[in-house]
């Protein structure tokens, strides 16, 4: 799941017509490095925002979108620090994304859809 961040440096790398694997040259840094810090699997490094608009010649507006798109996902960071880690006993990587995507949405969910996973969790106990 892309954050703010990863979906505006996506969208600059599309629209200068760039791959991953370019950019990460320019920027000193590898390919696999830029896609977890799009995913939100890492944060972003403090001058990495600055590396980006030396390198790509940014327009003022392009620069203040991109700098409100780092405080988007620096926002929701801090948000997911405040939240409680879960150890997943179990290799399975259905259940484990399963998890993961329940403990991403779990505040979106209305009362009803809350209750009615209440009702099929407890439904065999």
């Amino acid at each position: 799941m892309y954050t703010e961040f990863g979906k505006w440096l996506r969208t600059l790398r599309i629209s200068i017509g760039i791959r991953l694997y370019d950019m990460s040259k320019a920027l000193s840094v590898s390919s696999s490095f830029i896609s977890a810090v799009e995913t939100g699997k890492k944060s972003i490094p403090l001058d990495f925002v600055e590396k980006i608009i030396k390198n790509y010649d940014l327009s003022d507006e392009q620069i203040a979108a991109l700098k409100n798109a780092v405080k988007l996902t620096r926002d929701d960071e801090l948000r997911c620090k405040k939240s409680i880690q879960l150890k997943v006993d179990t290799s399975k990587s259905d259940v484990q994304e399963l998890l993961y995507c329940f403990a991403r949405k779990a505040d979106e969910l209305t009362e009803e859809e809350k209750k009615a996973m209440w009702d099929i969790l407890n439904s065999g106990v």
